[in-house]
């Protein structure tokens, strides 16, 4: 059994294989226990399944995709170019795109090399396809990024399955690469990327084994990101102000649905707690140093012995707001208060974003992987159940029409979220500076009067009878203390509710969003679309990862 996770865990399985093998019967049966070997792997060590990316063409990409059906494993396919289509006829001509890579060499009976177009091999190839588009098995289809011409795009194919695979299986002759983005190439990029490789001799069908054990390892950090963010749901929710009543039994994994809920409510209650906590921290050391200050200012009477039992009773006082503000620090950290809030937020704004994109983009390659590879597990896993779940095949248009609507400029959008936030920080931000400015200048003047008045009495001054012993009491030893105080806590409080940050942040990223919500809205193709919503989403994870790493900050104190 493995350890407690959010969602469950999928591992990707990158295959690469010659196009021409001289017995298959030796290949299949290794493609077939190499998977069930990781299928087990993954499930006894994480609650883990497999699914597996390739590209379709002719020979062992065809074993796999058979053999990755047979187990019922998902597929996933990347082609390296378009699989052409005669608008007219909707006929498919077989020496373009795609389909032009089933060309084959026969000898004729005169001895001569001639062409034939391998039929059978391009119907088995573009039924895959068709199942990987309409998501049949689970998997899902897409185009190779980058140039979709020979040589390029073979190599660029390779690399795409390399960048988001936990293991590679190769069937291989041990040999260098032919041609640019041959199994060489992949098998190469493979070990220096130093990714676990189960090989295949092509020939032989002798199959070596390299960095297995890093394979769904125990410590696998993919995992463990999951499985804190199932802790913390676990921990923290029923504690959850908002949703303590529901009564919920929690399960692990959860389906995505019920671990998207689980994850906002978590961090939306732990949020409250966390400014609560922050709050009182700040407020119960000022209140304590005010109290103390109280106090230096009674002890100038001298000869008052009632004043020793106030002066008692104000120490008492003041190790209560201590304590109480020390309690609410611990809390606050050792009680995982900030990290769980911290935590399921970040997790809840990552499903967001894949969920709003929805097919748009590729559910392999989550963006936010790039910035946190650590959370590349979660996302990706997050992101094929969003994908599976979502039945629907509109076109590209109503996809961008819906992401621009719902995601950026909707009453919920992250325009509008922006824009109300920045409104409210905006408030809370000159008021706090306001009130921070007239304490800082008070401030000035009575500890300059207070330096000015001791620094006299040091050199022998005798003060008039103006100044009476409740006013130079007030004036010269109070207020120097308390003054600065109260200026550092407005100062502390700003910066602790983020308010200067996002006043002037939150509404350049309102512009930002407006500004590619046009941009996308006038957009004629596919492609175009696509890499326009990624480099949006870009935009919202800067953002994201800007208060992540702020708050990463906050955790040590």
């Amino acid at each position: 059994m493995g350890a407690l996770v959010m969602i469950t865990p999928r591992f990707i399985v990158g295959f690469s294989g010659h196009r021409n093998l001289a017995d298959e019967s030796l290949i299949r049966p290794q493609i077939e226990q190499a998977l069930k070997k990781l299928s087990q792997i993954a499930k006894d060590r994480h609650e883990g399944v497999l699914e597996v990316f390739t590209s379709i063409a002719y020979g062992a990409d065809l074993l796999m995709a058979d053999e990755a059906i047979a187990q019922k494993l998902p597929l996933h396919l990347v082609i390296p170019k378009p699989v052409e289509n005669h608008d007219e006829t909707k006929q498919l001509p077989n020496d373009k795109g795609f389909a032009a890579d089933f060309w084959g060499k026969k000898m004729d009976e005169q001895g001569k090399e001639t062409k034939v177009f391998r039929e059978a091999d391009w119907k088995r190839s573009l039924a895959h396809i068709v199942d990987a588009r309409k998501g049949t098995h689970g998997g899902s289809l897409r185009l190779v990024r980058g140039a979709q011409t020979s040589p390029e795009c073979y190599y660029d194919a390779g690399v795409q399955m390399v960048d988001v695979s936990d293991v590679i299986i190769a069937v291989w002759n041990g040999e260098v690469a032919e041609g640019l983005g041959g199994t060489g190439d992949v098998v190469e990029l493979a070990k220096k990327r130093g990714l676990p490789l189960i090989w295949i001799h092509s020939v032989t069908g002798e199959v070596t084994e390299e960095g297995m054990e890093k394979f769904a390892a125990v410590n696998d950090k993919g995992c463990e990101v999951m499985g804190l963010l199932a802790r913390y749901v676990r921990e923290c929710l029923p504690k959850s102000k908002k949703v303590k009543d529901r009564g919920e039994a929690l399960n692990f994994p959860m389906g995505i649905e019920e671990a998207t809920q689980a994850l906002s409510d978590t961090a939306m209650g732990m949020a409250d707690d966390f400014r609560d906590s922050q709050k009182w921290i700040i407020l119960g050391h000022g209140i304590a140093t005010a109290v103390a200050a109280v106090s230096a200012a009674i002890a100038e009477y001298q000869g008052y012995h009632v004043l020793k039992y106030v002066l008692a009773c104000l120490a008492v006082i003041e190790f209560g707001f201590v304590a109480y503000a020390y309690w609410h620090g611990r809390r606050l950290h050792h009680g995982e208060v900030h990290e769980a809030w911290m935590e399921t937020r970040f997790a809840s704004e990552i499903i967001r974003g894949l969920k709003d994109a929805g097919k748009l983009l590729d559910p392999l390659s989550p963006l936010i992987a790039r910035h946190h590879p650590n959370w590349r597990r979660f996302a990706t896993s997050a992101a094929i159940d969003m994908y599976r779940k979502d039945r629907a095949l509109e076109d590209w248009q109503t996809q961008r029409d819906e992401y621009v609507a719902k995601r950026l400029l909707g009453t919920r959008g992250q325009v509008k979220y922006f824009t109300d936030k920045q409104e409210e920080a905006e408030k809370r931000f000159k008021k706090l500076a306001k009130w921070g400015t007239r304490f800082g200048l008070a401030t000035f003047w009575f500890v300059l009067g207070a330096a000015l008045y001791k620094s006299a009495k040091a050199l022998g001054w005798t003060p008039p009878a103006l100044f009476v012993k409740d006013v130079t009491v007030v004036l010269f030893v109070l207020f120097p203390i308390l003054l600065p105080l109260w200026t550092g806590i407005f100062i502390s409080l700003r910066n602790a509710m983020d308010a200067g940050r996002r006043t002037y942040r939150y509404k350049e990223m309102a512009e930002r969003l407006k500004e590619a919500a046009e941009q996308i809205n006038t957009l004629k193709s596919a492609s175009s679309t696509r890499r326009a919503i990624a480099a949006t989403e870009e935009i919202l994870i800067d953002e994201l990862n800007e208060w992540h790493l702020a708050e990463k900050q906050n955790e040590v104190h």
